[in-house]
C-alpha cells in the first residue's frame, strides 16, 4: 500500500517503489478509492523513491489526471528523476499536468 498524506482538500500519494506493470494496478485501485470516498481537489504523486516509470505506470497516472479533470481537480507529479523527467517531457505530459524533476 503506498503511504497517503492528507492536507486539506490535497492527498499526496508518496511512491516508494518503481511505478511499473507489476505495481500499477495495485495503485490504481488506491487512486479510485481515494477519489471516490475523499473527493480530493488536488492529487500529488511524490516519485523520489522510484526510479523507474514504465509505460503502465503512465498509464495510471493519466487515468487518475482524467479522473481528477472531470471534477475540476488537478494532478501533480513531484520529485522525479532526472530521467523520469525526460520521459515525461518528450510525451508532453507536463501540458497536461504539473511535473517537477528532483532538485
Amino acid at each position: 500500500m503506498t503511504q497517503q498524506v492528507k492536507d486539506g482538500k490535497t492527498i499526496t500519494f508518496i511512491i516508494d517503489y518503481d511505478l511499473t506493470a507489476t505495481t500499477a494496478d495495485d495503485l490504481s485501485d488506491e487512486i479510485r478509492l481515494v477519489i471516490d470516498n475523499e473527493s480530493p481537489e488536488k492529487l500529488v504523486f511524490d516519485l523520489e523513491n522510484s526510479k523507474m516509470v514504465d509505460s503502465i505506470g503512465i498509464g495510471v497516472l493519466i487515468t487518475a489526471f482524467n479522473m481528477m479533470k472531470k471534477t475540476w481537480g488537478s494532478t501533480e507529479v513531484i520529485n522525479t528523476s532526472k530521467e523520469v523527467f525526460h520521459v515525461f517531457k518528450a510525451m508532453r505530459l507536463e501540458m497536461h499536468f504539473e511535473v517537477k524533476q528532483k532538485e
